[in-house]
């Protein structure tokens, strides 16, 4: 193949791939980046075209890399890596910051992110942010391997994290118990956590949120009885389907606005820690130059937000 057949691949056509290698599904892929699912995958297609590979293998649960894409994925990475330090070197000419940071978070923290990259992009605005979106991969894997700069983790999941990964914390969230408006438990105010013996769960899984679903079964099984398992979730999307499907309870923290779809309600549970603390993690042997400013701008807005922050967690009932 000659090589002059590469000079017609966008730049954001390499990032878009990258997204739904680390995603593993286009459709979520497409929402990240801001395009339509068709418009994405024709951008894969002519991928496939021009490097007369197959990248990936399409399944109903997604997309994987093929071992061709794999080969594919980790050149991009390593080019989209070397562009943007030279696109920080020459915006560095000019005396500006610049650069691309890769950070993760959950969904039940968008508000909360949303206002912490306003503030560090009014002092920094030649530096690009690029959320990550949570597929079946671990955060924690994925500060260690470089494809994260930062991830806002619960808390809990950092047990036993290596030394390297360090945290502080941003905010404790309340856990409640979620369930679908069908459910009897809806009208109710609050529920035992021994009285769900018999209603199937949504559980998180066991790759992303290890330490968390140990946590659920162990006090589930503290009072009783094994929580019976009808789905497996990554992201809230999946936990509202599954939810709704099976008619299913989950434990979740809260968030904003989650209520609006009127498919599902949340109930004040008991017998369950309440507190849901969440961090910022980085991996502290990161050579980033971007990391250390972003890291001392959270600190800074934790510090000097507090009632923001605050207004993010569901009161205390009276």
């Amino acid at each position: 193949m000659l090589i002059s057949s590469f000079d017609n691949i966008n730049i954001n056509s390499l990032r878009n791939f990258v997204t739904v290698a680390e995603i593993g599904n286009i459709t979520k892929a497409a929402e990240e980046v801001y395009l339509t699912q068709p418009s994405l995958s024709r951008q894969l297609v002519q991928l496939e075209n021009t490097f007369e590979e197959k990248l990936f293998s399409r399944s109903r649960d997604g997309v994987k890399l093929t071992a061709e894409g794999e080969i594919v994925y980790k050149q991009c990475r390593n080019l989209l890596h070397a562009y943007d330090e030279f696109a920080s070197t020459i915006l560095g000419l000019k005396g500006a910051v610049s650069g691309t940071l890769t950070i993760a978070h959950q969904k039940n923290l968008a508000t909360l992110i949303l206002h912490i990259h306003k503030t560090f992009l009014k002092s920094y605005p030649n530096v690009n942010i690029s959320n990550y979106r949570q597929g079946r991969q671990n955060y924690l894997d994925l500060l260690l391997s470089g494809r994260l700069d930062a991830a806002y983790l619960p808390t809990l999941e950092l047990t036993h994290a290596p030394d390297q990964l360090k945290s502080f914390p941003i905010i404790t969230k309340r856990n409640m118990l979620l369930v679908s408006v069908d459910n009897p438990i809806a009208k109710r105010d609050r529920i035992h956590l021994a009285e769900l013996a018999n209603e199937p769960f949504v559980l998180p899984n066991k790759q992303t949120a290890p330490n968390l679903l140990k946590q659920i079964i162990d006090t589930c099984e503290a009072n009783g009885f094994t929580p019976h398992a009808v789905g497996y979730a990554d992201n809230y999307v999946d936990y509202e389907m599954d939810i709704v499907r099976f008619d299913a309870v989950s434990i979740h923290p809260f968030m904003h606005n989650v209520e609006d779809s009127h498919l599902v309600k949340y109930v004040a549970l008991d017998g369950f820690p309440e507190e849901y603390p969440i961090s910022l993690v980085w991996n502290s042997a990161s050579t980033h130059p971007l990391l250390s400013l972003y890291v001392d701008a959270v600190r800074d807005f934790v510090r000097q937000h507090d009632a923001l922050i605050q207004s993010l967690v569901l009161p205390r009932p009276l």
